[in-house]
C-alpha cells in the first residue's frame, strides 16, 4: 500500500538524484555540455502515486551538447567512459542516500537541433544542471494540436502489435516491455486532452490533475485505465518486478490507456 511517507521517501531521492547529476554533469561532462536540464513530472508537485512510479517513471534529463558533438566518443573509450558514468552514478546516489527507496532512472534525451519548443518556454517548468538555459518560444496551440492528434492516430501501427510482442515474454522480460510502453502511456491522455483544453496547460499538469480533467471532459474510461496502470506500475515496483502477475496487469492497463485513447482520437478526427 503506497502511503505519504513512500511518496516522501521516493521524492528525496528523486531530489537527491537531480543534484547528483548536476555535479556530474559539471564535473564529467562539462568541456562537451553546452547546458542541460530536468522536466517532467519529477519536478511537478506529487498529490498521489498516480504522479510518481518508482523505475517506471524516470528522472527526464535534456542535454544540448556544443556544437553538435557526441556525449561520449563512438569508440571503446566513450563506452567505458559511459558505463563508469553509471557506477558513479550509483556509488554517489547510495553514499548521500543510504536508506532509499530505490535509486531513480534517468532519461538522458540529446538535443541535437534546437527547434521551436524543445526547450520549455517557461523557466519554472525546468531545473537548471549545467550552463545557461535560455527559454524556449511558446509553439501556438493549433500546432501542437495538430502533432498531438498525429501522435495518437500513430497509435493505429503500435497497437496491433503489442499481442506477438508479449506472447513469448516472462518473468524479468516483462519489464523490459514496461519500459517500452511507459514513455508512449505517460503522455497520450495529454494529447488527447489537449485537442479540447489549452495545451500549455494541460502539458503543466501532473498525473492526478491529468485523471481529474480525463473525466471532467467525459473520458472516463481512459482515466479509469490511466489510475490502474500507475497503481499496478506500484505494484510491480513492490515486488520487486519479480510478480508476473503485476506486471501483466501493468501491460495490460498501458495498453487499454492507448487503445481508449486512440478511440477517442478518431472521433476527434472525424468530428
Amino acid at each position: 500500500m503506497v502511503d505519504e511517507a513512500m511518496l516522501n521517501q521516493a521524492r528525496a531521492d528523486v531530489d537527491a538524484s537531480i543534484e547528483i547529476w548536476r555535479k556530474l554533469i559539471g564535473k564529467r561532462l562539462g568541456d562537451v555540455v553546452d547546458f542541460a536540464y530536468v522536466k517532467g513530472s519529477t519536478l511537478r508537485k506529487w498529490e498521489s502515486p498516480l504522479d510518481y512510479v518508482p523505475l517506471i517513471s524516470d528522472v527526464d534529463i535534456h542535454v544540448k551538447t556544443m556544437a553538435g558533438r557526441p556525449l561520449f566518443t563512438p569508440d571503446p573509450e566513450g563506452f567505458i567512459a559511459a558505463l563508469g558514468l553509471t557506477r558513479l552514478y550509483e556509488e554517489m546516489f547510495k553514499e548521500r542516500r543510504p536508506a532509499h527507496l530505490h535509486i531513480p532512472r534517468p532519461q538522458i534525451v540529446i538535443m541535437e537541433e534546437l527547434e521551436p519548443g524543445w526547450v520549455p518556454h517557461d523557466p519554472s517548468s525546468i531545473a537548471v544542471l549545467h550552463g545557461e538555459v535560455k527559454p524556449g518560444v511558446r509553439r501556438p496551440d493549433d500546432e501542437v494540436r495538430a502533432d498531438d492528434l498525429a501522435q495518437l492516430l500513430e497509435l493505429e501501427h503500435l497497437l496491433p502489435a503489442l499481442p506477438m510482442r508479449v506472447v513469448d515474454r516472462i518473468g524479468l522480460e516483462y519489464y523490459r516491455i514496461i519500459r517500452q510502453l511507459c514513455w508512449r502511456v505517460s503522455p497520450t491522455p495529454v494529447r488527447l486532452l489537449s485537442q479540447l483544453a489549452d495545451p500549455d496547460h494541460v502539458w503543466g499538469l501532473n498525473r492526478t490533475q491529468v485523471a481529474e480533467l480525463l473525466e471532467d471532459y467525459g473520458f472516463d474510461d481512459v482515466s479509469k485505465h490511466y489510475r490502474a496502470y500507475y497503481m499496478a506500475g506500484w505494484d510491480s515496483f513492490e515486488t520487486r518486478f519479480q510478480e508476473d502477475e503485476a506486471m501483466r496487469r501493468t501491460i495490460e492497463e498501458a495498453y487499454w490507456v492507448l487503445h481508449k485513447s486512440w478511440v477517442h482520437g478518431q472521433t476527434l478526427k472525424n468530428g
